[in-house]
């Protein structure tokens, strides 16, 4: 049995909140990205194998350490680079706005907001049509913001589904006995049959 502290989703989950929290620092470096993760990743990791090692809390930590390290640096690390990577381009590209998302761009949307609504809307304001696009318009300069909302929530759904996949193969795990265990399991009838034809003779 392992301990909740020790379950494959349990240390994916702390290792990608340390992880976002470092994530912003390589905007604009992805190429630094992918080596910082797996560097963090994997001292997170041991530093989870030597704490249960060395609190004897699983039956097998040998078996438990080789399945951490797999799943954790060869499944999740590449998700997650490629999740972190895409969310900082976003973030560079102004959550699809470009310099609109920036101070200077924001001061032109509602420029541009005030000249729709003096130069059009406000000419049509007696269609009820117009209600709605006059709110549309004046939230033009809150997009980047909406934008960027929308995007980090999509971000952190993606994320809560990589731990919930971490969580399925740690249930697989703990339901599949591992081969030398089978081997044994089918051993042990067989030397019981041996026996009971010996005492038979």
């Amino acid at each position: 049995m392992v301990p909740t502290d020790y379950r494959l989703d349990q240390v994916a989950a702390r290792l990608i909140e340390r992880l976002e929290g470092t994530r912003p620092t390589f905007r604009g470096a992805p190429e630094r990205l992918g080596e910082q993760v797996r560097s963090i990743a994997s001292d997170q990791v041991e530093a989870a194998i030597a704490e249960f090692s060395a609190l004897g809390t699983i039956d097998e930590p040998e078996r438990h350490a080789a399945f951490l390290r797999k799943e954790i640096l060869q499944t999740m690390v590449p998700r997650y680079v490629r999740l972190a990577a895409e969310m900082n381009d976003r973030h560079d590209r102004g959550w699809g706005f470009g310099a609109m998302a920036g101070p200077v761009g924001r001061l032109v949307l509602v420029v541009v907001a005030l000249l729709v609504l003096w130069l059009v809307l406000l000419k049509l304001i007696y269609l009820p049509v117009v209600w709605p696009l006059i709110l549309v318009n004046l939230s033009l300069p809150f997009w980047p913001d909406i934008a960027a909302a929308l995007f980090k929530f999509s971000h952190q759904k993606q994320l809560q589904e990589m731990v919930d996949d971490m969580t399925t193969i740690q249930e697989q795990a703990a339901v599949y006995m591992p081969a030398e265990r089978l081997h044994l399991a089918d051993e042990a009838p067989r030397r019981h049959r041996r026996k009971d034809k010996d005492t038979e003779h």
